[in-house]
């Protein structure tokens, strides 16, 4: 409305109509920016019908690039930074609009690791990511491969190869805002010469003069210590060397190869008196299906290792089922071993005990005991009976393992093979499994009968009497 006037007051008064288009609004958005990876932008311009946006809309990226007409364009920034991108609309009614954002482009992470100096079979190599990224943005995510062996998210892990060879290591790191580098780098994972020796003789009295011999591969440096506080010795085969106080040494090789890995081997060797005495200490008897399965607890009392065992396992006086062990056990620690043989226990014809024994200690070596070479463990109360008599050869001490249906007196005599009654001995036994000691010291080195009675019940085992010489 247009209202004047003139000076004399005259008046006159104009209305017309006129109409205000709606403007377009122009909006984008874009994705992350990572270094020269194109960066996708999204057209979200619009405007209000009937009216529609025309097609000659311009984008323009902030590093001198632009396009038209294009809707989702994407653009590769030469370097990381800061830019200000615009998008320019027009619509059918001839308004336009500009929308412009700022972009930053990040730098990508420069991935890259350390690795211990030396890489050898089964000792953990320590990783350590030495990654950054120019801009300052900090590395929040790390993933390792190990060869497709294994996996870590640690920043620093630590992994062991279990056998040589060359493997590939890859670092993946990405920073706060996505953006992900890769590092890949080859190791070579060796394997130490393995350490192997046998020295003469294995035990003696003081002064004690032993020779070394060096079974390991050549390639390699070896370190000798004889465990007496004499100096190391470095080389293949050490020289002669004496032990002049009596004790129990540590003999220790140590071989390193070109790289750096070692592995080290060690032995004992008794300068004394040898006291030679392995223990069967208990059985743990364990089901299994029809079967059951027998452990048997070995205890080294020696002052030497016990590196092989003959292993019996009798059920109930009857078959004996016979093994042989093969290892290392040093002096005072114990082993378990498990029986392959399994006993099958049915319901007409149970086992009422199963007995385990021990012999052929370090391959017949003579043993300083042999009482403690066996031991029983009770299934259910049987019948009378002599389950087991042990040691036989006997040499101090003979043991008897007898089943009682009660509680009741046993007797039991030595017989000559003439029949003549050399002495007796009575037990208070109890019912279930027994286990009854004599010495043997009265008798002579022969063949003897043993005469066991139980409420009026006799029964005989032949045994040897053997002098330890």
């Amino acid at each position: 409305m247009l209202k004047v006037s003139d000076e004399n007051g005259c008046t006159d008064t104009l209305t017309q109509n006129i109409f205000v288009n709606p403007s377009p609004v122009s909006n984008f958005s874009f994705d992350s920016a990572c270094g020269r990876t194109p960066v996708n932008f999204k057209f979200l311009a619009s405007v209000q019908s009937p009216f529609t946006l025309l097609e000659n809309f311009n984008w323009s990226f902030g590093d001198g690039n632009g396009i038209r007409g294009r809707y989702d364009p994407n653009n590769i920034y030469a370097s990381p930074g800061v830019y200000s991108v615009s998008l320019a609309v027009q619509a059918s009614n001839q308004c336009v609009d500009t929308a412009t954002k700022q972009i930053r482009v990040f730098d990508f992470p420069i991935v890259d690791f350390t690795v211990s100096p030396t890489q050898c079979v089964n000792k953990e190599i320590q990783f350590t990511d030495i990654s950054s990224t120019p801009d300052g943005t900090p590395i929040n995510d790390w993933k390792w491969y190990f060869s497709g062996q294994s996996t870590s998210t640690e920043q620093n892990p630590r992994y062991a190869f279990n056998a040589q060879g060359n493997y590939t290591i890859q670092l993946t790191a990405k920073n706060l805002v996505g953006c992900v580098g890769t590092k890949l780098r080859s190791i070579a994972v060796s394997q130490a010469p393995v350490p192997q020796f046998t020295f003469t003789p294995q035990n003696g009295l003081p002064p004690l003069c032993v020779t070394y011999n060096n079974q390991s591969a050549t390639n390699g440096n070896y370190i000798w210590n004889y465990g007496d506080n004499s100096p190391s010795i470095s080389g293949y085969n050490p020289p002669q060397h004496c032990y002049n106080s009596v004790g129990n040494y540590p003999i220790t090789l140590v071989s390193t190869d070109f790289r750096g890995c070692t592995d080290t081997a060690r032995k004992f060797i008794l300068v004394d008196r040898v006291i030679l005495d392995g223990a069967m200490v208990s059985l743990i008897i364990t089901p299994n299906g029809d079967f059951y399965k027998v452990q048997a607890n070995i205890v080294n009392n020696s002052n030497v290792e016990i590196t092989a065992l003959g292993l019996n396992l009798q059920l109930g006086g009857g078959s004996v089922i016979r093994e042989n062990w093969t290892g290392s056990l040093l002096p005072g620690p114990a082993t378990t071993y498990q029986f392959n043989g399994e006993i099958k226990l049915s319901e007409s014809n149970q086992i009422p005990v199963i007995c385990a024994s021990i012999d052929n200690v370090n391959n017949f070596s003579p043993e300083n005991r042999t009482d403690n070479n066996s031991t029983c463990k009770e299934v259910k109360v049987g019948q009378f009976d002599v389950l087991n008599l042990y040691p036989n050869p006997a040499y101090e001490t003979l043991n008897f393992g007898v089943m009682l249906p009660e509680d009741g007196k046993v007797t039991i005599g030595f017989i000559t093979t003439l029949g003549q009654l050399e002495y007796q001995l009575t037990f208070n036994g109890l019912k279930g499994y027994n286990t009854f000691s004599s010495s043997t010291m009265p008798l002579n080195a022969a063949v003897y009968v043993a005469e066991i009675m139980y409420d009026g019940q006799v029964i005989r085992k032949k045994f040897m009497r053997k002098d330890r010489k």
